[in-house]
């Protein structure tokens, strides 16, 4: 049986619940929709579970990815004179600014950074953690926030857990024990995993365990650093030669993902014994963790991997061209993939 939420989060959803009421009203009555979101990996996560979500409403609207708000944004708000303005992993931080400003306007803001500014305004409808004593530092970010509000809008946008879950890894919140995701976003985990589309591991936590090679994963990896492993790949590539794992399945060379169970056993513990002799004990506490397998993807891409997936999405913001990432998140696995995976080479 599933156990009773603390009041904190109880209190969370029910304010989902009222954000969702406000998009659903809007859309209903064919208002136009204006949306800004951040443009981080969070931000670009954010804006593609509110796009899918309200595409799925049938509503008008139009998502903007920018840097921050400014008098720019406000200005672009006064020109469209939308129904409704959603301001996604961003907005907590403005609220004197829009006070200021668009007073009048309808704004719903799904955030998880700390709150600054009068937030009495009955037109501004906020879902925020930190109102309700939960850390939006570690416990649920921008795209989570965004997740539960679609989540309340319709119970098929449970399909955008596993995004909701990239923008939290891209903001490094899974900083529990082995690299666990807690609080909000182990709810998201939990929806993920009963509607089929996540798996989590426990595994070696090096980044591109689908996408590169043992031994470049190895020689690229920083997080642990490994000396005389690396920025080294000859050495990367004899230390694994030397454990008798083969580098090749026919002609393709084999990921992290490919090892099978005895064959990942015996890497762990070299690297284990490794890091030993080097006296670097600390890094040997942190080659495992938790690892967060999108089932529905495609093996051996980015988008398999939780963590290689927010990279992808973080390249696509940060490089200006965010809209390829939010495509991606809304589903498009054909132009928008092939040319995020140029942007984030």
């Amino acid at each position: 049986m599933a156990q009773p939420q603390p009041e904190s989060i109880q209190k969370f959803l029910t304010q989902a619940n009222e954000a969702a009421k406000v998009i659903t009203e809007t859309a209903q009555k064919d208002g136009f929709i204006s949306c800004f979101s951040h443009l981080d990996a969070d931000g670009v996560a954010a804006a593609g579970v509110i796009c899918k979500m309200l595409h799925r409403l049938d509503a008008r609207f139009r998502m903007r990815v920018v840097q921050w708000v400014d008098d720019k944004i406000i200005a672009e708000v006064t020109a469209d004179k939308p129904q409704l303005v959603i301001l996604t992993d961003f907005g907590s931080g403005y609220l004197d600014l829009l006070n200021e400003k668009i007073p009048n306007n309808k704004i719903v803001i799904l955030d998880h950074h700390q709150i600054t500014g009068a937030t009495t305004n009955p037109n501004f409808t906020m879902l925020n953690p930190h109102v309700y004593g939960i850390d939006g530092a570690t416990e649920v970010s921008g795209s989570g926030v965004a997740y539960f509000a679609a989540k309340a809008v319709n119970q098929a946008n449970v399909d955008c857990a596993p995004i909701a879950l990239v923008g939290a890894l891209g903001d490094m919140q899974d900083k529990y024990e082995q690299r666990s995701l807690k609080g909000l976003n182990e709810l998201i985990v939990n929806d993920a995993v009963a509607a089929g589309l996540l798996k989590v591991d426990k595994d070696l936590t090096f980044f591109g365990r689908e996408t590169r090679p043992i031994h470049r994963m190895l020689a690229t990896t920083t997080n642990p650093f490994i000396p005389g492993l690396s920025g080294q790949e000859t050495e990367s590539l004899n230390f694994v030669t030397n454990l008798g794992i083969p580098l090749k399945q026919g002609d393709k060379l084999r990921s992290l993902c490919d090892l099978n169970d005895e064959e990942r056993k015996k890497l762990c513990s070299a690297l284990a014994d490794y890091l030993l002799s080097k006296g670097l004990h600390l890094e040997v506490e942190n080659l495992i963790g938790h690892v967060y397998v999108f089932t529905k993807e495609e093996p051996n891409t980015a988008l398999r991997d939780g963590r290689e997936f927010s990279v992808l999405l973080n390249s696509t913001g940060r490089m200006d061209r965010p809209s390829l990432g939010i495509a991606i998140c809304m589903g498009d696995r054909k132009a928008a993939l092939e040319e995020s995976n140029k942007i984030l080479e």
